[in-house]
């Protein structure tokens, strides 16, 4: 994401944390940034690390990990349980408009996409869910898949 659109979504989630009550620090906002320019999810550990090569801040990863808690709960990033990392919400108005998080994450090269799905979609899946006497903890389905490059790979072998 280009630095324009970066600073865009800053100032939206600024919006959206300031009708929320709670406030956008410094902390919170180099790692959503740092979150925006990456194109894949990163662990905290990555942030911290990129954190320090891009403004020479050193975070520790106690302060990382509050600052994508307080992210995840404003609905401003997305942590990826099967890959234990985290990713910016795709929608560039800053808040997640989506109820439901649907992540498909590449077993082989760990790419991983966030799409939109229909929400009755959704709804038939947590119904099987609960008939088959389980309860959803979440709002967020991951989906282990094979991406188009590494099925590709695969065939060529």
């Amino acid at each position: 994401m280009n630095q324009v659109k970066v600073d865009a979504v800053i100032n939206a989630a600024r919006d959206v944390c300031k009708h929320s009550y709670k406030g956008l620090t410094k902390n919170r906002q180099r790692v959503l940034e740092i979150l925006l320019m990456q194109e894949q999810p990163i662990s905290a550990y990555e942030i911290r690390d990129k954190t320090h090569e891009t403004i020479g801040l050193s975070l520790r990863a106690m302060s990382v990990y509050r600052a994508l808690e307080f992210l995840e709960s404003m609905k401003l990033a997305h942590r990826v349980n099967a890959a234990n990392k985290y990713l910016a919400c795709k929608s560039l108005s800053a808040k997640c408009q989506h109820q439901s998080s649907l992540f498909l994450i590449c077993k082989s090269c760990q790419r991983t996409a966030e799409i939109e799905a229909p929400n009755n979609i959704i709804q038939s899946f947590y119904q099987h869910i609960e008939a088959a006497d389980f309860l959803a903890k979440g709002s967020q389905l991951e989906v282990i898949t094979l991406c188009n490059h590494c099925k590709q790979a695969m065939h060529t072998l």
